[in-house]
């Protein structure tokens, strides 16, 4: 929040997972489970700290794919900001987010990528993508969310990394 304007929910998009990478895995090691959260002020994952699988291969243990498909799921609709302190979320103020782009991988899956310049002048990259990709409109929504949220910001420092 800046100057007693509230931090207002401007969309949420569940189920997804997050890779440090400029693109997302063809598998879920390496990625984390979570809630992507944009609000007026801030760009937020808020991450389950896992990315799932254990559970997933449990239930698929105990009851095929059916039993993997409805009960292994890992569930992301109840978490709140008590989740910024897992391993994997991301709490950035939206001046910071220097581009939320939209991509398709080889399987045509979409994602969302954003970039978040450094302060010695190079770039991380973190993706964003549901298990089995999502339909473009969504995440067309979302970009635009975004960039309406920074056009809203007051004063956008000039230097990214500050």
């Amino acid at each position: 929040m800046r100057d007693g304007d509230p931090d207002v929910v401007l969309s949420v998009i569940d189920r997804l997972y997050s890779w440090h990478a400029r693109k997302p895995g063809y598998t879920l090691f390496g990625a984390y489970a979570g809630r992507l959260v944009l609000t007026s002020h801030r760009l937020m994952f808020l991450s389950t700290g896992t990315n799932g699988i254990l559970r997933s291969l449990a239930y698929n243990a105990a009851g095929g794919l059916p039993a993997q498909l409805t009960f292994g799921q890992t569930r992301t609709e109840e978490l709140d900001t008590s989740a910024l302190t897992n391993p994997g979320s991301l709490n950035l103020e939206l001046h910071r987010v220097a581009r939320l782009q939209i991509s398709r991988r080889l399987d045509f899956s979409n994602y969302l990528v954003i970039e978040i310049p450094r302060t010695d002048g190079s770039s991380r990259f973190i993706s964003f993508m549901s298990r089995y990709g999502m339909t473009r409109d969504k995440l067309v929504a979302f970009q635009e969310s975004l960039e309406r949220a920074r056009a809203a910001l007051p004063d956008l420092p000039s230097h990214p990394g500050s």
